[in-house]
């Protein structure tokens, strides 16, 4: 919260000595409330602890002196990607699913000791559909050649009418602070949907060609895992299982998903990592049918989706993948 600058004016560079020496120093003047930097800066002092994260040993769900809101309070484990996440966060636009960074909590020298999110109490896909639907059977992704299991309970009314959550978390990936989808210690986007933090790298989010224990998160596994995410997200499936992890999956589909969206999750999919699409491709099938298509639009009427469908299909694989990405690095 404080620095200085130093330089010469007016020096002969073949006398030494000569000039003019200037320091300038500067500090955050706290007495101009009404500045936002300042508004948004708290100390830690003023934070009470409520819960600490099971999952997690660097979040704690906090109040704000004597606000009743609950904060998630996460503190730096490397003080540069907390830094990075925050200015990423801020700059992302207004959207009903993110949750943008509130505060700045520094300590009593004025250092960085974390920073604050609004608590949003269903911040997972799990907890959120499966209240929604407390009583859906959890669905069985069998293997491709078999046969889909029922689609049951699920709505599968596809959400992608606002695809802006997507977006955002595909704008996350561009600049290259996300190493895997479900990454606990690199997920940088703070959504409604998504968990605060994700359950590390399970088994059933990983790509078939990740092995059985212990893999490593890469640009075409999080593509894979992806591709899951957007399948829960069309049918509001809380949670479910695999009938293989290293098998190609065959997904059940409700009536109303459009034809592009299934066709975009099936490439994500692929059980081929070269196969599966770069995350600029998804983000341009995304951006297009949510710039095209209203957002109050029902999903059924997809008429622009299907137009969009057809120019993702018609692209040679080859073209798909010629392009290089900062994505999901």
């Amino acid at each position: 919260m404080h620095g200085s600058t130093s330089f010469v004016l007016d020096a002969d560079p073949q006398v030494l000595g000569s000039g003019a020496a200037v320091n300038i120093t500067y500090s955050r003047n706290t007495d101009v409330l009404e500045c936002k930097e300042n508004s948004a800066l708290v100390p830690l002092s003023s934070l009470r602890c409520t819960h600490a994260l099971d999952s997690t040993t660097h979040m704690f769900l906090v109040t704000l002196g004597l606000s009743e809101t609950t904060f998630v309070l996460k503190t730096p484990q490397d003080e540069d990607s907390l830094v990075n996440e925050a200015v990423l966060m801020s700059r992302l636009p207004e959207a009903d699913f993110v949750l943008h960074p509130t505060h700045v909590v520094t300590d009593d020298v004025g250092l960085l000791r974390g920073v604050l999110n609004v608590y949003h109490p269903a911040s997972s896909l799990c907890s959120m559909f499966d209240s929604l639907h407390p009583d859906a059977t959890r669905p069985v992704l069998a293997s491709a050649g078999g046969e889909a299991s029922p689609v049951g309970p699920l709505v599968c009314e596809a959400h992608v009418g606002n695809g802006r959550w997507g977006c955002a978390r595909l704008a996350a990936h561009a600049d290259a602070l996300l190493g895997g989808l479900q990454d606990r210690q690199r997920c940088a986007l703070h959504c409604r949907l998504i968990n605060y933090c994700p359950g590390g790298s399970t088994t059933i989010w990983a790509p078939p060609e990740s092995g059985p224990v212990h893999w490593r998160p890469s640009a075409k596994g999080d593509v894979f895992a992806l591709g899951l995410a957007l399948w829960a997200i069309a049918g509001e499936v809380g949670s479910f299982e695999r009938e293989k992890q290293d098998a190609s999956l065959l997904l059940p589909w409700g009536p109303h998903t459009p034809l592009w969206f299934q066709d975009l999750v099936h490439d994500c999919l692929e059980h081929k990592p070269d196969r599966r699409p770069f995350a600029h491709e998804i983000y341009n099938v995304l951006t297009l049918h949510n710039d095209s298509q209203p957002e109050s639009a029902s999903a059924k009427n997809c008429g622009v989706g299907e137009i969009c469908s057809a120019r993702y299909r018609a692209l040679p694989p080859g073209q798909r993948q010629s392009i290089p990405h900062r994505a999901f690095t």
